[in-house]
């Protein structure tokens, strides 16, 4: 940032501009920018789901969700890159200074969640101090509490399908709006607060689902998914990217890398819902395909053990059969096939065997008819015979 301007003593609750500074607008600026306003917009959108017939609750919501959704519109009207003047803070102003009010409102409702309320002003600090840096030529840095790596499981209750999402974002605000989201879905939330920790709980569980920021300190987003793209098993896990950035070569990029969908932060809760739902069918169409293909190795197997006169994994084949489709029905016909060959060679061993013991029988019998032939008595009684015979 350079430039020095004139100042001009700001009103109340203004942020003090230098109207012919300028700032270098990047992906991770706006990125940082558009992180608080999205918890603002995600924590009155939870306030609001939460307690609908609250009018009071939700008549001093209605003004931070407002306040948030003019702060979310203003900023995507800003280049991905480039540089501008700082008098675009100007525009800025009187919606921040709506939105402070309105959250100092809300904190006064007695009824109001307190931790939610919290994160709202939370969030909405840390807009305000970033755009007081910005105005004050000062890089502005986002502040990530909890941006060292954590792991939460959320506690909740298990949807029909069991399936278990694991959340990684640097952000303790996203990872606790997305946990709080899905949640209401009826799904279970492991969280990770960096790339690294997130890819060795990945290792360490079989998740469903896997909802990744792109921008992190140290292992990014990006690098999350090639990493995950070059290990043959964490590769069939589906990765939805939900991140601040929204330029073009950002999505294309994650999609290259094999993210299944792109969201941007302040997804609404039904999109969410419907993407989420979309991506782990799919996940259950690839697993079934892929059991299907190992059942089908499995009985292949067990017929070129047949062939090669070798013994069958039964135990195999009985699991087979115990699918409901066609291949299911040939594992059950393929089973009575063995049993039946198996009871066919028993059959045949016994009548080898009886075969084996009368042959032993008749050599053991013409062993002894010989023995008596050979005898001297057998002998005389024949000599005495021819004698009779010749008279």
């Amino acid at each position: 940032m350079a430039g020095a301007g004139r100042r001009h003593k700001p009103a109340a609750g203004m942020i003090d501009i230098d109207s012919a500074a300028a700032v270098q607008l990047s992906p991770r600026l706006l990125h940082d920018l558009r992180t608080p306003i999205n918890a603002i917009l995600g924590y009155s959108d939870l306030l609001l789901d939460d307690a609908p017939d609250d009018t009071d609750l939700c008549d001093r919501v209605l003004p931070v969700r407002a306040a948030g959704d003019e702060l979310n519109a203003l900023v995507g009207l800003l280049p991905a890159a480039g540089v501008v003047e700082l008098a675009w803070l100007a525009s800025l102003q009187p919606p921040l200074v709506r939105l402070k009010a309105a959250v100092a409102v809300l904190k006064t409702h007695s009824a109001a969640p307190a931790e939610d309320v919290a994160r709202i002003e939370t969030a909405c600090g840390r807009l305000d101090g970033m755009l007081a840096s910005l105005a004050a030529n000062e890089s502005p840095v986002e502040p990530m509490v909890g941006a060292v790596s954590q792991v939460r499981e959320v506690p909740v209750q298990a949807a029909p399908s069991g399936s278990l999402i694991l959340v990684v974002d640097d952000n303790d605000l996203n990872r606790n709006l997305l946990g709080r989201r899905l949640q209401q879905l009826g799904h279970r939330v492991d969280e990770a607060g960096d790339g690294d920790t997130g890819l060795r709980m990945l290792h360490r569980r079989t998740y469903d689902l896997l909802l990744l920021d792109i921008v992190m300190p140290g292992l990014d987003g990006y690098e999350v998914l090639a990493r995950l793209r070059a290990d043959a098993e964490l590769s069939r896990v589906p990765v939805l990217v939900i991140s601040a950035l929204t330029e073009m070569d950002s999505v294309a990029r994650c999609i290259e890398l094999g993210a299944v969908d792109f969201l941007p932060k302040n997804v609404d809760t039904v999109v969410l819902r419907a993407r989420v739902n979309r991506s782990l069918e799919q996940k259950r169409a690839r697993d079934r395909e892929m059991s299907y293909l190992r059942d089908v190795a499995q009985l292949t197997a067990a017929a070129a053990c047949v062939r090669d006169g070798q013994a069958v994994d039964m135990t195999a084949v009985e699991r087979v059969g115990e699918r409901s489709d066609d291949l299911g029905e040939l594992a059950r016909a393929f089973g009575r096939m063995v049993q039946e060959i198996a009871q066919r060679e028993a059959a045949l061993r016994a009548q080898l065997e009886e075969v084996q013991r009368l042959e032993v029988d008749a050599a053991s019998r013409s062993q002894a008819v010989a023995a008596i032939a050979e005898s001297e008595y057998f002998q005389s009684l024949r000599a005495k015979a021819q004698a009779l015979k010749n008279r």
